[in-house]
């Protein structure tokens, strides 16, 4: 245990933290209006006259093509510019105006919340849908490795663990911790797991990633929060694609894709299949995703339906001791190939969402869903069934407060997911006597509220969350002669959130300070025995950060610095090959430095872009002891102190290249720091040519060459592993070799 000094050194840091939090959140002025004119090549355009209607008031354009009003009410102005046509606009305060004239029309870009990469006053990353387009989908590691603060694990297609600033890198096999939305359908189940390489990206058009606890309206998760959006009304056009891609192991990638849009309406359906017999032995993979969305707009009223039905069934090769690594990294564990480990599910999500505008700056959105799952996992120590649903609602309403330059927004989150789970033997064929059969029932509720107040270049926004968290477990398996059966109930968690941030146009300073929360699963709570163990306590932290961000013309950046004190941190700790408990490590500390550098230019029908972005996060624990074992100033396992990713775009009419590069450092699988898995580097190159782009028609064709110089790496690994027997632990995950893929895709739109 520390200290009682260095304990009381945590506590007034705390209160050092909070008081400087204060004083930097004093109110200073009026609200604002402001924008920026550039022309299309991103130049700023001197001296355009923008006059209010109506009245002699108007103003120009400075040197950077910047101008603006102090009013805080929305205006309609006229923008007008020797050789640029006169247009009319609607200009509301407190927004970022982003407006670009040409000589034949004006695009304006709708006003811009703050709430977008170069706008968010807090933890917060957004990627696109082109960067989503071009990645390798045997590969997504590549896609969420380029944000700062974020690192994939990565040990087969079915198996991938995401982890934001040091959180959810304990878990095991899969993403925790961390919550996932789609058009705020909720992808994370009752247990608080997330399956994100279930997710069919050739439909989402952006992913926006919250950084540990932000923005109360997620729910305070101390991970953070991955939400993906489809494309929007705007973004659709009529057309069908197909999408072929071949790729090393005998993979094959297909993508079918059909966009409607008229009049309001607005339909697509998304038919994704992939098949490789993978890298590794018993590593066959096949899944396919069933996606359709529809909206319909009717005046002041929105609805939507989205549905997606996911079929996998994926051997499971599972991880390798050093010497096998070492050796020959495409074996599979012996006792998984041997029993010929696999899963085979098949997942459904269903989500009706209303959105309506009232009069008066009044708004809703009201979701509905259920989620249902199926599945069978053969496992060498026993075979694995489930069959679970979850139904619940999501809703929020909004309100604009012009008169006093405020915004506000409430709701909250309601499901509950029903679990039946049991095992059973496995046998050389076919699965033998059951073993155990359990109902499990968890709800969860949570509601939140958000406050922005808005002052000349100022903003504070506030808000809170509530959240409420229980289980039942029933042991319907009384042969044994043990029952497990019981109930955890959570003591309510309130996570407040307060953000002060100055903003002047794409330059954005902020100070964040909030509260956030992770409850433990089910299994973690059980004790070796398989009774609950009540004195087991959801993780819960303070994240304190400052951020600066701005985009200068062709550059852009974005420095985050923060630090995370967590208390009650979960180790999952294998007491056996199939069973993990959790442990309360008293107390860790996660200080972090997030950097985000590029630079884009185009010309005509050029176009160039390099961007390098770099996290430094020495995590460590500050108090935990664990069997007579003191881990104070210990690194916290199964995350790197470095990550850097670089890349580099260029292209030219119709050709494009990328070329990238991924360093992980070293990290270390074990609390005590006593087994570490080296660092690697990973170089990526792909390119692509339109071949076609006439009558509607269009074909696409793309070549990507992974891993160039063939490095042998551990592209993830399980923390604390332990060995049974006279085997070897495994923890190891083999990365893929130097590979391929070759992509041809075929688009007609129609009017």
């Amino acid at each position: 245990m520390i200290s009682k000094e260095k304990d009381d050194i945590y506590n007034m840091n705390r209160i050092l933290y909070t008081l400087l939090l204060i004083i930097f959140s004093y109110p200073f002025a009026e609200a604002q209006i402001s924008g920026r004119i550039t022309s299309k090549s991103n130049e700023p355009i001197i001296g355009a006259n923008i006059q209010i209607l109506e009245t002699e008031e108007g103003t120009v354009s400075n040197v950077d093509g910047e101008f603006e009003f102090n009013h805080n009410e929305r205006l309609n102005v006229t923008i007008s510019y020797l050789g640029y046509h006169d247009t009319t606009l609607i200009l509301s305060p407190n927004y970022q105006h982003e407006i670009v004239l040409s000589e034949s029309n004006i695009i304006l870009s709708c006003p811009i919340f703050i709430e977008d990469k170069y706008y968010a006053a807090y933890g917060f990353s957004n990627l696109k849908s082109l960067g989503i387009e071009k990645i390798d989908i045997q590969n997504p590691a590549n896609l969420y490795n380029m944000s700062p603060g974020l690192f994939m694990h990565s040990g087969a297609l079915n198996t991938n663990r995401l982890t934001i600033r040091g959180i959810g890198s304990r878990s095991p096999f899969s993403t925790k911790k961390i919550k996932a939305y789609l058009n705020n359908i909720p992808l994370t189940n009752g247990v608080g797991e997330t399956n994100l390489e279930d997710i069919n990206l050739a439909i989402v058009d952006e992913i926006n990633i919250y950084k540990g606890p932000t923005m109360p309206r997620f729910g305070a998760g101390l991970g953070g929060v991955v939400h993906y959006r489809t494309y929007s009304h705007k973004r659709f056009k009529n057309s069908i694609t197909n999408t072929t891609s071949f790729a090393s192991f005998n993979s094959i990638h297909n993508n079918i894709n059909y966009n409607y849009a008229q009049e309001g309406i607005l339909f697509s359906l998304n038919n994704d299949f992939l098949k490789s017999e993978g890298y590794r032995e018993n590593n066959n993979y096949q899944r396919q995703n069933i996606s359709g969305f529809a909206q319909a707009d009717f005046d002041n009223d929105v609805l939507s339906i989205f549905v997606n039905h996911t079929l996998l069934e994926a051997q499971i090769p599972s991880g390798l001791n050093i010497q096998d690594f070492e050796l020959n990294p495409s074996l599979a564990a012996a006792n998984w190939k041997s029993a010929q480990g696999y899963e085979d599910y098949n997942k459904t999500q269903v989500g009706i969402t209303h959105q309506r505008t009232f009069k008066n700056d009044w708004s809703s959105s009201v979701t509905g869903f259920i989620n249902t799952l199926q599945n069978y996992e053969r496992r060498p120590f026993n075979v694995l069934t489930q069959n679970a649903k979850a139904i619940g609602t999501r809703f929020e309403v909004l309100k604009d407060f012009w008169d006093i330059n405020s915004k506000m927004r409430f709701g909250g989150e309601l499901f509950s997911e029903f679990e039946e789970w049991s095992t059973y033997e496995t046998l050389e064929i076919g699965q033998g006597n059951i073993l155990s059969d359990n109902f499990e029932k968890r709800n969860y509720f949570n509601l939140f509220t958000e406050w922005r107040y808005m002052w000349n270049r100022f903003n504070l926004d506030f808000g809170l969350n509530f959240n409420s968290t229980r289980f039942e477990l029933l042991d319907r398996f009384i042969a044994d002669g043990e029952d497990q059966s019981g109930n955890y109930n959570f003591d309510p968690t309130f996570s407040p959130f307060v953000s002060f941030s100055y903003q002047k146009l794409s330059k954005l300073i902020y100070t964040t300070f909030s509260h956030g929360f992770s409850a433990p699963t089910l299994e973690e709570t059980l004790t070796p025995s398989g009774l609950i163990n009540l004195d087991i306590q959801p993780e819960t932290g303070w994240n304190l950060e400052f951020g600066y961000k701005e985009a200068i013309r062709n550059f852009y950046y974005d420095f985050t610095l923060y630090n995370m004190w967590v208390e009650n941190l979960l180790v999952a700790e294998r007491v056996t090959e199939d069973q993990f408990i959790g442990v309360n490590a008293g107390k860790s500390m996660h200080p972090g430095l997030e950097a985000e550098i590029g630079y884009q230019r185009q010309k005509g029908n050029k176009n160039f872009k390099i961007q390098s972005s770099y996290q430094y996060q020495p995590h460590h624990f500050t108090e935990f002891v664990n069997r007579d074992i003191d881990f104070a100033g210990k690194r916290l396992p199964g995350n790197p102190d470095h990550k850097l990713n670089t890349f580099l775009e260029y292209s030219y009419n119709s050709a494009h290249i990328k070329v990238s590069n991924l360093f992980v450092s070293k990290m270390f699988a074990d609390d005590n720091n006593s087994i570490e898995v080296e660092s690697y580097n990973i170089t990526n190159v792909s390119l692509s040519y339109n071949l076609l782009k006439k009558n509607g028609w269009e074909i696409f064709t793309g070549f990507n060459l992974n891993n160039i110089f063939d490095i042998h790496y551990a592209s993830m690994i399980s923390v604390n592993p332990r060995s049974f027997g006279t085997s070897l632990p495994r923890y190891l995950y083999a990365g893929l070799p130097r590979n391929f893929k070759i992509t041809l895709q075929l688009k007609y739109s129609f009017s």
